[in-house]
């Protein structure tokens, strides 16, 4: 049975004067070390190791079922859903993809990771603004747009629902279709959302006509809810298909699971002669169209070892492609299975791919391109296999599909990269490379005779988008070039050097002579290590560029990223900042002589390479606005809009932030500061944003001052200073080395004062000798609001704030120190350290000294320390337990001098100090362990150890004791994370394996 629970429970304590006011199941029975109230001394059994106390461990044994096989080519035995009828044929809809942005007018339209649909009108250039907005309640994927509709699909939708009285969000992992009225584009509004069964991507979806068709998909990994889950689903490809004839009501008309005949993963004894295991791993899929199918390719991993006798083992490392032509020739959205085969090899992209029909002979014809990368090892010899094969299936009879030809090409380890099927003229091209690139022009004329047509060696570098041009006489490719000149030919393309953005022209006006026209690469001043997701998301790089003609020119914008060397050598910045930008390119093919070498050509000239100031470009478009040629570049975060009506000169006219990195948030008074990344990783660049709260949304409100800096590695919030971290920049060695060199193991902090938030003053920064980069692990107001269970959980707390500046637990060169960083001056920040005594020590088995572990704040006034001795060694049902007597100390830091009070004996860690009446009260956290006997498959039996949490409740009793007050024991809960907010603790936790085996449910679906 299913049972569908959220991962963990929050259980609310009424408050800290009791802690038998908690409802959990109670201890049946005395415990083991059981407390007393009024006690004053304690022991804590630790466990020895800490990793076997949660329950077994998933089920990696054997699982039935046979063994599945590859095979080089379809078989006549194909899997179809019934008999089929004849080739998909007699529609000629227009295929349409879905994308993240539309332009229509002076008006955006963009599917935003973050904000959903966004609408901007740009009519003015400078000033882009935002007129709506529409929350999309899960991770936008693409959608279509016609007329006055939008149709969106949306992964891991979120439910939101009235429970009790109050909205909450549900998070249940499923896919949606939403239909959305944009005919008053100021006031989208939703009209209807479908759910689609499993996850959904960029490409995964069509629309012919008034049918939009989906195909999603389930990994072996899928799970539902807010938990994880350790159950391995059954993988699985679901196509749908949906009639938006009329968007407020859609109608799904049919949906089919593709995935019937699943491979099962085997295992016999590995240690054993000649026993084997196998395993099959679904690693997603790729689809393409033409108006009367959709083809999907399930992408399958596949790998098999054999113990074979002697020294050596057999191994098969391979991969293959299940193969389903579906039949939507239907307008009115019936789907069939037509057909289903299996290859050897993976199909990487939709342009790898596609079907034809002859109405004359009403054959149906598959075209695929696939690539083998395997690794076999046979007793001691490896071997591996690379083939790249263009195949072609009859298949007309859709339950007999029959092979006409396979054609291998490619030179040794050449992988197949950029394709484009045209099949007017009957021939693909496709590229293979290493280094170097040969280009092929195969010709499928005769469907049982493939042949290579022609071919362009010595190409450096790899092409991996193909784009027809000129009433495809010619072909645009878009890949990388690892040469010094990039010409195309060059000879110097060896080795793995930092590769640049290159764009080709290829005549293919005669098949037979396929040549370069020109080639030229993006040119980014000061760049280095040169990228582009061009050249790594194959399946949608034709989305991501823009492409403009004007009479005989044409105009191409490529988005591209690269680090650039900073400016700045104060030390605060980084020496190399990532930046995101586009190449724009023009070319007249008139002025093509086909009797020139491509060196001597002169269509292609670089224009410009324009910075998008803030994230990486997904999109590019080259429009009219108001009858000017604009450029708009489209990041997660940020819009910008380019002038480019003169190309001699084109210049960045606006950005507008759509959905900045915001990392923290913090408040001070009528003012919010918003610390925002300025690259992809947190410590690159950064930036804090002042805005004036309002009646209005935060998002928009003006910013009114702004601070930028470089690399960083925390913040903190200490008062009304931001304290900011970052590691300490090594100029002399950056040069000797050139690279960014930094020491790691000190640390640099400046105080910036926004006691006046609206004008934020820079004060005093100093340099440590140690690396103390605090961190909240929760932050809602106080940093110490958390505290993190589990055997290193409470190891969380090494830092605390107090009235005077920051405390840290500190280990260097083996010796504990308490650190403390004086805030009190902010215009001159000290630092003074004070040696611990008597550090933890294990000689010939026998433990000494103490172990420190957290610190723990009271009222900011001081601090607490905690640490344990060892008492004694104890064993109970043939297990060794570990017996340790844990402190508290006060401890105070103040102009420079150090002081500490009487070590306070308490139950297991200390978790919070508070006062109440005068008093000193104190929160603790142990465990104590129970044995059970686990019964295994074959009728034996494992010892595991269930952990049972208790929490504690003390008050100062006289200097150096503490008196217990209450406890409680969480019996068959396992404690994850604790919040203490106004009196009140939460705990996040979970029923843990025992008690679910006692109730009948899965512990893999709880957990």
């Amino acid at each position: 049975m299913r049972h569908k629970h959220t991962k963990h429970v929050w259980i609310t304590l009424i408050s800290f004067l009791s802690l038998a006011l908690l409802t959990a199941c109670t201890v049946a029975g005395p415990e083991i070390n059981e407390p007393q109230p009024g006690q004053t001394e304690f022991t804590t059994e630790d466990p020895n190791g800490g990793s076997n106390n949660y329950g077994p461990t998933s089920d990696d044994g054997a699982r039935a079922g046979g063994q599945g096989t590859t095979e080089a080519a379809p078989s006549a035995n194909s899997d179809t859903s019934s008999k089929a009828p004849g080739a998909p044929s007699g529609r000629t809809g227009t295929v349409e993809e879905a994308d993240l942005y539309r332009v229509s007018g002076n008006l955006l339209f963009y599917l935003n990771t973050y904000k959903g649909l966004t609408v901007f009108d740009v009519s003015d250039r400078k000033k882009p603004k935002k007129i709506s907005g529409l929350p999309v309640y899960g991770y936008p994927i693409e959608m279509f747009i016609e007329k006055n509709m939008v149709y969106a699909l949306v992964r891991d939708a979120l439910y939101l629902s009235k429970v009790n009285g109050k909205f909450e969000f549900q998070r249940r992992h499923t896919s949606q279709l939403v239909s959305i009225d944009i005919s008053r584009p100021s006031q989208p509004r939703v009209l209807q959302r479908l759910d689609i069964k499993g996850q959904l991507r960029e490409g995964v979806s069509r629309k012919i006509d008034n049918t939009v068709y989906v195909v999603s998909y389930v990994s072996r990994y899928y799970w539902w809810g807010w938990n994880y889950n350790r159950k391995q689903q059954e993988e699985q490809a679901t196509v749908y298909s949906f009639n938006v004839a009329n968007p407020r009501s859609i109608q799904k008309v049919q949906s089919i699971d593709l995935i019937k005949d699943r491979p099962q993963n085997t295992q016999n004894n590995p240690t054993t002669t000649g026993n084997s295991r196998e395993y099959y791993s679904f690693s997603g899929i790729t689809i393409s169209a033409t108006s009367n199918t959709l083809l999907v390719g399930e992408n399958w991993y596949h790998y098999k070892y054999t113990n074979n006798t002697g020294s050596c083992s057999s191994s098969e490392n391979s991969s293959y492609t299940k193969l389903s032509v579906i039949d939507i020739s239907d307008p009115k959205g019936t789907i069939r299975v037509h057909t289903r085969f299996k290859v050897r090899g993976r199909l990487t992209d939709q342009f790898k791919h596609t079907y034809i029909f002859d109405e004359k002979t009403k054959k149906g014809t598959y075209l695929g391109i696939f690539q083998r990368n395997e690794w076999n090892r046979e007793n001691c010899d490896s071997q591996r296999v690379v083939k790249n094969t263009l195949l072609s299936v009859d298949i007309t009879r859709g339950d007999n599909p029959v092979v006409l030809d396979e054609l291998v090409f490619g030179k040794p380890n050449e992988t197949v990269r950029g394709s484009l099927f045209a099949p007017d003229r009957k021939v693909v091209y496709a590229i293979t490379a290493v280094q170097r690139d040969p280009f092929y022009a195969i010709s499928f004329a005769d469907l049982s005779n493939l042949k290579i047509k022609s071919e362009i060696d010595g190409l450096s570098g790899d092409i991996n988008l193909f784009r027809f041009l000129k009433n495809r006489q010619f072909l645009l490719a878009v890949g990388r070039d690892n040469s010094n000149e990039c010409t195309g030919f060059d000879n110097d393309a060896s080795g793995w050097r930092s590769t640049k953005l290159a764009v080709s022209l290829i005549d293919v006006r005669d098949l037979s002579k396929s040549r370069l026209v020109q080639r030229k690469c993006v040119l980014v001043k000061n760049a280095s290590w040169t990228s582009s997701q061009i050249n790594w998301n194959l399946d949608q790089a034709h989305k991501m560029i823009g492409l403009h003609h004007e009479g005989d020119t044409t105009l191409l914008t490529v988005p591209v990223d690269y680090y650039s060397k900073s400016d700045s050598s104060n030390g605060w910045w980084w020496w190399y900042e990532r930046k995101s930008a586009i190449g724009i390119m023009k070319w007249d093919l008139t002025k093509y002589d086909d009797t020139k070498s491509e060196k001597e050509q002169n269509v292609m000239e670089n224009i410009a390479t324009v910075i998008h100031p803030k994230g990486s470009v997904k999109r590019t478009v080259i429009t009219k606005i108001n009858n000017q040629r604009t450029v708009i570049n489209m990041s997660t975060t940020h819009l910008s809009l380019v002038d480019l009506q003169d190309l001699s000169k084109p210049s960045l006219l606006s950005t507008y932030d759509i959905a900045p990195y915001v990392g923290t948030v913090y408040r001070f008074g009528n003012y919010i500061v918003e610390q925002s990344n300025l690259g992809r990783s947190y410590q690159d660049y950064n930036e804090f944003r002042v805005k004036k709260l309002g009646s209005g949304d935060l998002n928009d409100a003006p910013i009114v001052k702004t601070i930028k800096m470089g690399r960083i590695r925390n913040v903190i919030r200490w008062k009304n200073y931001l304290v900011i971290f970052s590691y300490p920049y090594d100029k002399t060695k950056s040069d000797k080395y050139k690279r960014p060199y930094f020491d790691y193991s000190k640390s640099v902090v400046r105080v910036y004062d926004f006691t006046n938030a609206a004008n934020p003053v820079p004060r005093g920064s100093i340099t440590l000798p140690i690396a103390f980069y605090p961190y909240y692990y929760f932050y809602c107001g106080t940093f110490d609001m958390a505290y993190r269970f589990g055997y290193y959980g409470y190891r969380n707390n090494s830092w605390v704030s107090t009235d005077r500046g920051l405390a840290l637990l500190n280990n260097r060169n083996g010796v504990q120190r308490l650190s403390f960083l004086d805030l009190s001056n902010g215009n001159k920040p000290a630092f003074n350290e004070v040696t611990l005594p008597d550090p933890r020590k294990y000689n010939n088995n026998q433990i000494t000294g103490r172990g420190y572990y957290n610190l723990v704040s009271l009222d900011g006034s001081q601090f607490y320390l905690t640490f344990n001795t060892f008492h004694k060694q104890v064993k109970r049902q043939d297990r060794t337990y570990y017996q340790y007597r844990y402190y508290a100390q006060p401890w105070t830091c103040a102009n420079g001098k150090w002081s500490n009070g009487k070590e306070i004996n308490i139950p297991g860690h200390l978790i919070r100090v508070f006062r109440q009446n005068n008093k000193v009260n104190f929160l603790t956290q142990d465990s104590y362990y129970v044995q059970h006997q686990v019964p295994q498959g074959n009728g034996s039996s494992y010892t595991r150890y269930q952990q049972i949490f208790r929490l504690y409740l003390l008050q100062e009793y006289g200097k150096g004791l503490a008196v217990l007050r209450d406890f409680h024991s969480f019996v068959s809960w396992s404690l994850r994370d604790l919040l203490v907010d106004n009196g009140r603790i939460y705990l996040n936790a979970q029923r843990d394996w025992y008690w679910m085996q006692n109730n009948g449910q899965d512990w893999s679906d709880q957990s």
